[in-house]
Order: C-alpha cells, then structure tokens, then sequence
C-alpha cells in the first residue's frame, strides 16, 4: 500500500567555491495506509474501497463522545473485517466481522476517551474480497446522516420504512418535545403491520425495551412512556423481521389519538355519533367533553345502527373514573350512567364500540336522572 516517488532535490552546499548535488529517495505514504489514514468526520459516510484481493484500508477518527458507534454499509463489498486500534495501535476488543447484500449496515459500539485519536482497520472477509463501501462513526445509536424528522403533538407523521436489499436503511428516526410527564406514542398502520418502537432520552439511552406493535386490520396501537417535560426525546422505528412499508405516527400527553375531534356536549341535548372501525378507514371510537352543573351526573346513550359500546369517562387530566361501563339494547331504548364528579370543571367521555361493533347512537347528559325527550 505504498507508493514511491523519486524526490530530487538539489542541496547547493557552499563549501569554499565547492558546490555539492546530492538526490535523496523519500517514501510517501498512500491514503488510506496506516501511516496516512483517511480521516472521518462524525455522523458523515465516507466511500472505501478494497481495490483489489489481500488489500487493507485504514481510516483515523478522534472521539466526540465517551461511546462511539462504528458503521459499515456494503456496496460491492459485501463482506468485511473492521478492526479497531487506540492511538499506539493496539487493537482493541474483537474485529466485527461481517457479511450482507448490497447496502446492508453494521455497526460495533466501544466505550473510548474524548480527544483521542483512534484507528479503524478494513479488510475483505476472505482474502479474495475486493469492492467498494462506506465507513462512519457516531455518537448515538443513529446511522451516519440519519434524517431526523420532528413530530408535532396531536398531529399524524407519514412514515416509510424501506429495506437495505431495496436502498433504505430498515429503520426511521423522530424527535419531539415532551409536552408532560407522560407521552404516549400512537402508530397508525399502513402497509407496514409490524413494527419495533424504541424511545431514546436526550443523550440517546434508551428507555425500557423497544416495544412490538403489529395490526393487519387498520387499528391504532400505542405506548406511553415517564419522561420529563420540556426534553427532546427519539423515537426509533423499524420493521420487524425485514418488514417494509407505510405507517403513521404521532404523541399526545392524553389518551386520544393524534388529531381526535372532541366534541362538545350540552346538557339535555341529544349529540349524535358514528363509530366507524379502522377496516374502514375509521378510528373506532369517539371523544366527548362536558362541563358538570351538579356533583352526580347522568350520561345517556340512545341507541340507533350501533347497539352494543363502551362507555368511559375521563378527568381532565385524562385519568378514567372507574371501569368502562357497556350499554346494549336492541329495541331502541335508552340506557344510562351516573358519575360523581366536581362541578365547573371540564370531563371527557370515550364511546367505543364494543367487539368491533360499529354504527350511530345518540348521547347526552343531565343532572336529573330523567333522560330528555
């Protein structure tokens, strides 16, 4: 891996009247040797290439943080031995050896010391391995270059998860802003019906264990995680199993999915409602709100196409009032429940469907206990 060059130089020498030429043979060192590696940049890809069998490709970077990820994504180069060195050139821990079709990515992770310079090592996995792929390093659990999309709360994010064998990166990254001391993160299925959910904090630790959510019939599934208000927090998806496709997500600080319409009730008037399931195209289930005029109030459903539903009510900090109560009837009568709650102050009722149910109903509420006309 070393290239020589010829450097005359012509040393006038002025010895008395004598003038001495003398030529001296100076090696240089190619980039990408070990005495001339090829310098990183963090969360920056840089191209290699393993020109021809038994060769080797070096590369520097100095730490930015006390962990660093080292990345490989195969190109023509599908299988290489990546060998890590401190700064005397002592190897250390295991090389990462590994193998993957066209645009696979992986990654050893090592404890280091910020400020030094540290030294990567590529070479093919068998010694007639040759072709071309990309090195870079970083601080977080996040690809070189990673593209991090911001969620706005209460509001749904197209996502696309496209697989390595087809050009992507398997995985996809979002950042929000936590709003209270609980978020809970929704995931809308599209094409894509499986999927992992990670949460990272601020400094990228990951909270808990990624989460597996998987529907084929178009529901909503969530997760809620203790977090502290006012932090940037990360969320990780991928498929599941090289599973590819369409998804939405979002977050909310209540129980309501991403861009739920609250409608608002009023007393002794009948508000109609239509719980249409996710198989088509709905959300399958329906928020209301009320203000209280007494301490016991009487929530009263009228049923139409829907005969069978869950009805839950919720403080206004979202935390339920005792269990979910089902109503059924089938000959149009209308059936009730009663609540002690505060006065002045703002309730919220869930109507969901029972069993997949679907269909329109009728609601309302009073403090009288008799239900209006």
């Amino acid at each position: 891996m070393i290239r020589k060059f010829l450097r005359i130089f012509t040393m006038v020498c002025f010895l008395g009247a004598a003038v001495v030429g003398c030529e001296i043979d100076e090696e240089e060192a190619e980039e990408g040797s070990k005495d001339a590696p090829v310098v990183l940049t963090v969360d920056t890809w840089t191209n290699g290439e393993i020109a021809n069998a038994g060769d080797e490709q070096w590369f520097s970077f100095v730490a930015t943080a006390s962990t660093q990820r080292v990345y490989v994504k195969f190109s023509t180069l599908t299988g290489m031995r990546v060998y890590l060195y401190d700064d005397g050139f002592n190897q250390m821990g295991d090389s990462l050896n590994t193998r993957g079709s066209a645009s696979y990515v992986n990654y050893f992770e090592k404890s280091l010391t910020k400020g030094k310079t540290y030294h990567v090592k590529v070479a093919g996995y068998y010694s007639d391995y040759s072709g071309t792929y990309w090195i870079g390093f970083t601080e977080s659990p996040m690809q070189p270059e990673t593209v991090i999309t911001p969620l706005t709360k209460n509001t749904w994010l197209k996502g696309d998860i496209v697989q390595p064998s087809s050009g992507g990166t398997g995985e996809q990254w979002f950042s929000f802003v936590a709003t209270a001391s609980t978020q809970n993160i929704y995931v809308k299925f599209g094409t894509l019906t499986d999927l992992y959910v990670c949460v990272y904090d601020n400094k990228y630790n990951q909270i808990g264990d990624g989460v597996r959510l998987r529907d084929n019939t178009g529901r909503v599934k969530s997760l809620s995680k203790s977090v502290t208000a006012e932090l940037t927090y990360y969320i990780k998806i991928t498929g599941y199993d090289g599973k590819a496709g369409t998804y939405w997500i979002g977050f909310t600080d209540s129980l309501m999915q991403p861009e739920t319409v609250i409608t608002a009730l009023t007393k002794n008037t009948w508000r109609s409602g239509d719980i249409i399931q996710p198989s088509n195209g709905g959300t399958g289930e329906q928020w209301f709100k009320f203000v209280p005029n007494a301490p016991t109030q009487y929530i009263y459903v009228k049923f139409g196409a829907l005969t069978d539903l869950y009805v839950s009510v919720y403080d206004s900090n979202y935390n339920q009032i005792g269990d979910g109560v089902r109503l059924r009837d089938d000959t149009g009568r209308v059936k009730s429940l009663s609540k002690s709650l505060i006065t002045e102050l703002t309730y919220y009722i869930k109507i969901a469907g029972y069993d997949g149910k679907a269909g329109t109903y009728w609601l309302t509420f009073n403090s009288t206990g008799e239900a209006p006309q």
